[in-house]
């Protein structure tokens, strides 16, 4: 909303409108709900709560291309308000059929540790899973937020770094996503 307001035009009116455009059956239509909904709404925005229960149908959904509309949105538009309720769902992700549904809930597991860090069990072991994975994207988007954790190590994300550590066949992968690069 603040790109319009700054042009003069109080957009507001609007944001109930994209909201409920996300909950559409129509693929072309949710995804232009989101949209408007990342590019009207900032996290502190009460219109968050009401975007709760699309947000978790569509992260629990069949149709890939669904889910991938809503962790985009999701990893925008998440805060410590509503993490509760969606970290479960994108957890859940991580082993998803779908490699770039596991890229994407990956980076929102991401974003999601850095909004509030002891909302995630387990963060170490998921991170290494995820350095482990087959497809090389999601070694990738993993290894930013391994590379993160290392630059601001703490000491209870030492543990993180000596299990990684601990196991030669991360390595292994590695070795091969650099190839694969």
């Amino acid at each position: 909303g603040d790109v319009y307001k700054r042009q003069g035009h109080n957009a507001s009116f609007s944001y109930i409108h994209a909201v409920n455009l996300t909950q559409s059956k129509i693929l072309g239509i949710k995804r232009i709900g989101y949209l408007a909904c990342n590019l009207f709404l900032n996290e502190d925005s009460e219109f968050i709560i009401l975007l709760v229960a699309t947000l978790q149908r569509d992260l629990a959904s069949e149709n890939p291309q669904e889910v991938i509309v809503a962790l985009n949105s999701l990893c925008k538009l998440i805060s410590s308000t509503v993490v509760h309720a969606l970290v479960e769902p994108v957890t859940k992700l991580l082993t998803h059929a779908h490699e770039i549904v596991r890229k994407k809930a990956m980076m929102c597991i991401m974003r999601i540790q850095k909004i509030s860090p002891s909302s995630i069990p387990e963060y170490p072991e998921k991170l290494q899973k995820g350095l482990c994975d087959q497809n090389p994207s999601v070694m990738g988007a993993t290894s930013v937020s391994y590379t993160h954790l290392r630059a601001h190590e703490t000491p209870e994300h030492l543990v993180c770094r000596l299990l990684l550590e601990k196991k030669k066949h991360v390595y292994k992968h590695l070795q091969q996503f650099m190839q694969y690069i």
